[in-house]
């Protein structure tokens, strides 16, 4: 499922912020698909050092098993104040 269906319901539920919130997230996401691009344009990888840059990045970018702690996820920042 795209990250951008779920993105919403994490920044309400999850994070307790609004519009503003998920308007960050998006471009954070953007940034990063943008950043991935040139990288790999700039590398051009070919083979064995191909499949291990794919493998890994997803390894490194799994999020956090959910199993792992029975306690709901903290807020990694203060949500902004409501807006007028």
């Amino acid at each position: 499922m795209p990250v951008f269906v779920l993105l919403p319901f994490y920044v309400r539920n999850t994070l307790g912020a609004g519009a503003q919130w998920y308007g960050f997230l998006l471009a954070a996401v953007s940034v990063g698909a943008i950043l991935g691009f040139v990288v790999a344009g700039i590398l051009k990888l070919q083979g064995p050092a191909r499949s291990g840059l794919v493998i890994a990045t997803s390894l490194l970018a799994r999020p956090p098993s959910s199993s792992a702690s029975s306690t709901p996820p903290s807020r990694p920042w203060p949500a902004p104040p409501p807006s007028g």
